[in-house]
């Protein structure tokens, strides 16, 4: 049975709406000069979108096991 949709629904709805903003572009360049006014510059951003961080998953996952976390 489908539940109705209360006050609270609706206003996450709208707060989240208000935080999500989709880019698009045909190049990395583009998609990369649309995310730059919201703070996500190549600097902070993956390789694999263009950006200058190169992740190594193994090597967290590991890095967390040594700590224990």
């Amino acid at each position: 049975q489908p539940r109705s949709r209360g006050l609270g629904d609706v206003y996450k709805r709208q707060r989240l709406r208000k935080r999500i903003r989709l880019c698009f572009g045909s190049s990395y360049q583009e998609i990369q000069a649309q995310l730059a006014p919201y703070g996500l510059t190549e600097d902070i951003l993956p390789s694999e979108l263009g950006g200058k961080v190169v992740l190594d998953h193994e090597a967290w996952f590991e890095a967390r096991r040594r700590e224990g976390k």
